[in-house]
């Protein structure tokens, strides 16, 4: 299909990066999409150092206002004054939070005559809870797919099993329920390479309760018994920074971890998988995780909770390890990969369990399932 012939996207994205010019998953995963695409708009939420932005020709980034109770006013705003200056084949809404997204896109779709899909990334809580507090959002997600279920035209799943599977028992219809993974890797970047060694684990993510970083803390802790000099890198920036510091400081770990912060592009994320022995994931819920993938593609084995895609990755024993919610299993899994012979070949198989999962293709299957979707194709 000609550019020129292509659809417009509107998309309502929870995205705090590329806002601030930062070249994070979502930034990659524009630079793709936009390729099927006229041109792609995308509302973002309201942040400090945000401003408009235009990544790609055809890419524009438009910061949201408002508080959480008044922000999908806002984004209605927005999205009308968009809407009346082009027609859109699409409203994509990554939904979430009070999902002021969502709420936006339903008016947007229905005064346009257009059709919006719900992309939910991972559920609070599902399939295990990090607090209290994510029993509480999980029922929230719960009432708002009950809402949505009969106004969204479809409801993206972005791993195969776990979020089609509670979707279904969420009275979707199978119909409804696009499977259009989300884990997409740029396996030109994400490489092996041969740079020392600086530790033994690294984990790469946003600095929030679901991530399990408390409890790969308390995993490291009883690691160290038997091995007082093991050493995990954290790559991410979030609010659960002083906390962290609180614990470590508690466990004695100081000489243990390090905090590495945001990384400006892939490839230096790349060279920072490459410096460790093996990735980590210690999340209680989770979509992909992507970045757990990325340090696949790089040769390094994973340890993991059974979160999102893990399960339908990960053989134990062949690629890496799948472990429970607590320090021991996490501690065991992390000292069985370390010790073990085997590393260099089950850094092997992991890389080698990562080759579907190849950018172009990822991206194409993606924008491929929308323009279906849409009869655009």
């Amino acid at each position: 299909m000609a550019q020129n012939n292509r659809p417009n996207l509107l998309m309502l994205s929870g995205d705090r990066d590329v806002s601030r010019g930062r070249k994070g998953p979502f930034y990659y995963t524009l630079a793709e999409l936009r390729r099927y695409w006229q041109r792609i708009d995308v509302i973002v939420p309201p942040q400090r150092g945000a401003a408009p932005q235009q990544p790609f020709p055809n890419v524009f980034i438009h910061p949201s206002g408002g508080g959480k109770l008044s922000r999908a006013r806002f984004i209605a705003a927005q999205g009308h004054a968009l809407l009346q200056e082009r027609n859109y084949g699409l409203i994509v809404s990554h939904d979430y939070g009070l999902f002021s997204n969502g709420r936006a896109a339903t008016g947007l779709a229905r005064s346009a005559g257009i059709p919006y899909v719900s992309e939910i990334f991972h559920v609070p809580g599902h399939p295990r809870a990090a607090d209290l507090t994510e029993h509480v959002e999980k029922r929230l997600y719960w009432l708002y797919v009950q809402w949505a279920k009969g106004r969204a035209a479809a409801f993206r799943a972005g791993n195969e099993r776990e979020i089609p599977s509670l979707y279904r028992a969420w009275g979707v219809p199978q119909h409804k329920i696009l499977v259009l993974p989300s884990h997409y890797l740029d396996l030109q970047t994400f490489v092996p390479q041969a740079v020392a060694k600086e530790a033994d684990a690294i984990i790469v993510c946003r600095l929030v309760k679901n991530k399990g970083l408390l409890l790969l803390l308390d995993a490291l802790a009883l690691a160290k018994q038997r091995k007082p000099d093991i050493s995990l890198h954290v790559v991410g920036e979030g609010g659960l920074r002083d906390t962290l510091d609180r614990h470590i400081e508690k466990l004695g770990l100081q000489r243990n971890v390090r905090f590495l912060g945001w990384l400006p592009d892939q490839a230096a994320v790349a060279r920072a998988y490459n410096t460790a022995r093996v990735v980590v994931c210690a999340s209680f819920n989770e979509g992909g995780p992507r970045t757990t993938l990325e340090g696949m593609a790089c040769g390094l084995p994973v340890v993991s909770t059974r979160v999102g895609a893990m399960p339908e990755v990960i053989a134990s024993g062949e690629n890496g390890y799948l472990v429970d919610w607590n320090p021991e299993s996490l501690s065991e899994g992390l000292l069985t990969v370390l010790e073990s012979q085997s590393l260099q070949r089950l850094g092997h198989a992991a890389r080698a369990a990562v080759q579907p999962f190849a950018y172009g293709p990822g991206i194409q299957r993606y924008a491929a399932g929308y323009l279906r979707l849409i009869g655009a194709v």
